[in-house]
């Protein structure tokens, strides 16, 4: 124990020795960080609107304005755009342009929406299909200014055989409306009637059939004025059967 406390004694003797020494070189070592900080601070400066621009430009800017050209694409119509607006806003403010890239890409491979479909439906001219608009214009018109092509030839994938799909599009209330008008005008159909299923089909479907709306005749004019097979009926807007792409009656 006595070694120890001598030995410790001695080393106190170095003590002001060191800070002595700390003490002469404290001055030349703040000399030499005050001479090199406005050098460090000027290239700091040097070098941050650099960095800022960098991080904008990559980190913003440049995905952004690829999204922005992505939603350009002409293959996108105003209510695929609108059907994706919330989602696309987010990918813009975020800067990440595969979310917007995979949307476009969703709606170019087809999805249940509002697709345009074809000016004129495959295998008709220009003329028969201005004829025809005319005339289911005035036939059905008063029951909506929504007539569409769906289907097939809208979409331009149809077969020589394929029949062609008219769609008279009507709200849900209306749709109710017309249900009543067809089937239980006067009375309900009788409980368990192939009328009642026939009704209750067309409820479920959002469909009534050419034969339930009244328009078999008509079907068959325009059958003969086409050459090929037709399908009219009445579609609840928003129901199994309200399918695009479109292409409207002129």
């Amino acid at each position: 124990m006595l070694d120890s406390f001598v030995k410790g004694i001695s080393m106190l003797g170095d003590v002001p020795a060191a800070m002595k020494k700390a003490a002469s070189e404290l001055p030349g070592a703040l000399e030499k960080a005050a001479n090199d900080l406005p050098r460090g601070l000027q290239k700091a400066a040097e070098d941050l609107p650099k960095g800022v621009s960098a991080f904008v430009n990559e980190g913003f800017i440049e995905p952004m304005q690829e999204d922005l050209d992505t939603l350009r694409d002409e293959d996108i119509n105003l209510e695929d755009a609108l059907a994706i607006s919330g989602v696309a806003v987010h990918a813009l403010t975020l800067g990440r342009s595969k979310h917007v890239k995979d949307l476009v890409n969703a709606l170019k491979k087809g999805k249940k929406g509002t697709g345009k479909g074809l000016s004129i439906p495959q295998g008709l001219t220009k003329e028969q299909f201005e004829k025809v608009s005319s005339m289911i214009r005035e036939k059905v018109g008063h029951l909506s200014d929504d007539i569409v092509v769906q289907g097939s030839r809208a979409k331009g994938t149809a077969k020589p055989t394929s029949d062609i799909d008219i769609a008279i599009r009507v709200s849900p209330e209306k749709f109710d409306q017309l249900i009543k008008g067809s089937f239980s005008k006067v009375k309900p159909p009788n409980p368990g009637s192939a009328k009642e299923k026939t009704m209750l089909h067309s409820i479920e479907t959002g469909k009534i059939q050419s034969g339930e709306a009244k328009l078999s005749k008509f079907r068959e004019q325009l059958q003969q004025e086409l050459g090929m097979d037709v399908d009219i009926s009445i579609i609840k807007i928003g129901g199994p059967f309200d399918n695009p792409p479109f292409t409207p009656i002129k």
